[in-house]
């Protein structure tokens, strides 16, 4: 089944899995090109990963304009990295804003104090990745379990009752 935030194969290419209408069963989905789709929730395809659950992220700041085109990882001694949509970065807003969170791939190691620079058609944009680069699941906190009722929960849930 799938869900919001989910990079599928479909048709030999990778697609962003934008909403589901659940009254449908259909997803809505964004391609690498820039295409969009309308997928039923299950057809055949192939779900890579959910960077919204497993994927670090960074603030992209809100005075950028535009959507976000490209992504580079700057380097002086080997040049700019071009990052590659879907592959190496996601993002789950829509392409027309500014502004919003950019999830990148672990598998590119990138950690603080680094910088990439984003691109739209109008201008470029610095994104710092923050001291606190982790995964959403990692910085979610755990629920830690209740131990067994105290008098004090006992005298609550009497007040309750009344």
């Amino acid at each position: 089944m799938l869900e919001s935030g989910d990079i599928i194969q479909f048709r030999a290419q990778l697609w962003l899995v934008r909403k589901i209408d659940q009254d449908t069963q259909t997803a809505f989905i964004f391609s690498q090109g820039a295409e969009t789709g309308v997928l039923g929730t299950e057809d055949d395809c192939t779900v890579i990963c959910n960077p919204t659950k497993s994927w670090p992220f960074a603030s992209i700041p809100a005075k950028f304009r535009g959507p976000l085109v490209s992504l580079a990882r700057p380097s002086f001694r080997k040049g700019d990295t071009q990052l590659k949509h879907l592959i190496d970065w996601a993002i789950m807003g829509e392409h027309t804003n500014g502004g919003g969170v950019v999830f990148l791939n672990p598998t590119l190691r990138i950690a603080y104090p680094e910088r990439l620079l984003g691109l739209s058609m109008k201008a470029s944009v610095s994104i710092e990745i923050p001291k606190n680069f982790l995964p959403v699941v990692q910085k979610t906190p755990p629920i830690t379990p209740k131990g067994p009722p105290t008098l004090y929960d006992h005298l609550m849930d009497d007040d309750d009752e009344s």
